[in-house]
């Protein structure tokens, strides 16, 4: 239950769980990794050319594609509740052909092309972010430590001095920093996969077999 008392929200905010802790501190990826892990779908330059398969950015969707999804399939899009059916018969819509696309301008496709997008992960160790706010703007290293307790995350080469001379770890929040680089293992693919739709496409492929 949501409540609307600031008290409230504070003391379950600081209070959260390590679970609950590690989604909020998340930080957004650059624009090389959400193109990376965005989505694919057919795509013509200025000049007329197809080209296939290419990640298209959320904000210049509506600059690349020629058409989109009927009328009908955006109405759905729109309602305050959409079901998975609802969104995954617009997905199918982006890698059909182009003569399936209805006459609706590409811009519609705006609100569904960037939800689908990873805009952003959980920071962990080893993760290499650069900082776009605060004293340390411009800064960039590998992070080396995720201090939830304190709701920050510590960067290499990033210190401050004690009044007694002492040098300490320098925390950042992660909403201040940017992810550059991302730090693979196989948990860390099977959740890239999960949120950008590639293990929805492999279950489909093994049931088929």
């Amino acid at each position: 239950m949501v409540s609307s008392s600031r008290r409230v929200q504070r003391k379950a905010h600081f209070d959260a769980p390590a679970h609950i802790r590690r989604k909020i501190m998340s930080a957004s990826l650059n624009k090389e990794l959400r193109s990376e892990h965005g989505v694919t779908m057919p795509t013509s330059n200025a000049g007329g050319r197809a080209l296939e398969g290419r990640a298209v950015n959320s904000h210049c969707a509506s600059r690349i594609l020629p058409a989109g999804p009927s009328s009908s399939h955006m109405e759905a899009l729109r309602r305050p509740t959409r079901t998975p059916a609802v969104i995954l018969s617009a997905a199918s819509m982006l890698d059909a052909p182009r003569a399936d696309f209805g006459p609706e301008p590409a811009a519609n496709l705006f609100y569904f092309v960037s939800h689908m997008q990873i805009r952003s992960l959980p920071v962990r160790k080893d993760d290499e972010v650069l900082i776009v706010r605060g004293s340390q703007k411009g800064a960039e290293g590998k992070v080396t430590q995720v201090y939830r307790k304190k709701w920050v995350i510590n960067i290499e080469r990033i210190h401050r001095e004690k009044a007694n001379g002492a040098t300490i770890p320098h925390g950042i929040h992660p909403s201040n920093v940017v992810i550059t680089k991302l730090k693979l293992d196989e948990d860390r693919k099977k959740i890239i996969a999960r949120k950008s739709g590639a293990k929805k496409e492999e279950d489909v492929e093994m049931k088929d077999n």
